[in-house]
């Protein structure tokens, strides 16, 4: 799968095939495709490496079902055994050991979980570790290259109706789940989204303010949450969605909703450098 069709598989930006990153020409590709998963929202989905795909797990008012594009096409794939149905869950995937890892979610009943799975390319494999986080959805995960670890971080747990959001984040070894002690953590933020930034080796977490819906960055460096203040940021909005590009060696984000109005959304595109928010043309 080259470099376009992953880009394009992740809804990223991508550089005109063949330029250096500071000479490319940012766009959006569109991928038409035969076949695709029904229409649906809050699903898991991650980048699987080791088999060149992207991964997509369920959703709210889905099935449980598995599809993984492969820069081309989508395939439904046809596991033995897998996890329910769910929205809200995270994935990750561990280059170590070529595997995509699962977290938690809600069921359409609002029950919060806390299982673990692992899939191989072929089927899902449950893990029962003896520690696990407590129960919780919409949180984030990422692989960090430097600690050689699946990390998953904050999202909102409660039972039912009752949402109740969280700032921890855990390690996953491949047998089981370590809390990690954090200081300095981020507050009063929402819609929080955590990648890992491969040239700069740290993740990268960007949110907003409930309040005002301005655009905040933290930065993890193993032992504390950093909090740089950019000169320029995006302008106010709510449900953000970012991903890392490394061809651009940067945090890109794209979209969301008004702040305050989810009935108009946003199609402006920003990368984040380390330092400073950059508007990106497309």
């Amino acid at each position: 799968m080259n470099s376009s069709s992953r880009t394009c598989a992740l809804l990223l930006l991508s550089m005109t095939a063949g330029a250096a990153p500071a000479q490319g020409v940012p766009d959006w590709i569109h991928c038409p495709t035969a076949q695709r998963p029904s229409s649906r929202e809050h699903f898991a989905w991650t980048f699987d490496a080791a088999r060149g795909s992207l991964v997509l797990f369920s959703g709210a008012t889905s099935p449980a079902d598995t599809w993984t594009f492969d820069g081309t096409d989508w395939t439904q794939e046809a596991p033995p055994s897998g996890p329910s149905a769910r929205y809200g869950a995270a994935m990750a995937f561990d280059p170590v050991r070529n595997r995509v890892v699962l977290f938690g979610g809600r069921t359409s009943s609002t029950d919060v979980l806390n299982d673990t799975w692992e899939w191989d390319g072929t089927t899902w494999i449950p893990r029962f570790p003896a520690v696990a986080p407590p129960a919780r959805a919409w949180h984030s995960m990422y692989f960090d290259t430097v600690r050689q670890r699946v990390v998953r971080y904050g999202g909102f747990g409660g039972a039912g109706e009752s949402y109740q959001q969280l700032f921890d984040l855990w390690d996953w070894d491949g047998n089981d789940w370590l809390q990690v002690a954090a200081t300095a953590q981020p507050s009063n933020i929402i819609s929080s989204r955590v990648v890992w930034d491969a040239a700069r080796q740290r993740a990268v977490l960007v949110a907003v303010d409930p309040g005002l819906g301005t655009v905040q960055v933290w930065e993890w460096n193993w032992t504390t949450w950093l909090h740089p203040t950019p000169a320029t940021a995006p302008p106010p909005r709510d449900r953000v969605a970012i991903a890392y590009d490394p061809d651009r060696g940067a945090v890109v984000l794209h979209g969301g909703a008004v702040h305050l109005n989810h009935e108009q959304h946003l199609d402006d595109t920003w990368a984040w450098d380390g330092t400073n928010w950059t508007q990106v043309p497309t």
